[in-house]
């Protein structure tokens, strides 16, 4: 539970004066169990906003990527507009945990559901 949000607003405060370093500073103040989540969510409002070296940042001080993530990460490299985000995209880990879900969902695709019908209630899938 977290009790006091200051390191929080502190973090997205130094991000919207556009102070990096300060962000990143203030990031590593951040209890460490709460770090890895915000790192995430900066990365996704980098992402969004296209802010290339906080993206980097982020992605090199790790996070766990989500399937949200992947998809935003593919659609701002379908929209092309922005070079330097596309560049942090494709050098990142994030083409091989696209690569990872991809085949998780395939292999879930082929699982047949009646292996989970024990028999005893009926089932509708």
């Amino acid at each position: 539970m977290v009790l006091d949000t200051t390191p929080f607003v502190e973090v997205l405060n130094s991000y919207r004066k556009g102070d990096d370093e300060e962000m990143q500073a203030r990031l590593s103040r951040v209890e460490e169990r709460f770090r890895e989540d915000m790192r995430g969510s900066m990365a996704m409002l980098a992402l969004m906003e296209r802010r290339s070296k906080v993206l980097k940042d982020c992605l090199e001080g790790g996070f766990v990527v989500m399937p949200w993530f992947i998809k935003a990460a593919d659609e701002a490299e379908a929209l092309n507009d922005d070079v330097e985000t596309i560049k942090v995209i494709q050098d990142s880990r994030i083409r091989s945990a696209r690569d990872r879900f991809r085949e998780l969902a395939e292999r879930r695709a082929k699982i047949d559901p009646s292996v989970f019908d024990k028999g005893e209630l009926p089932v509708n899938w």
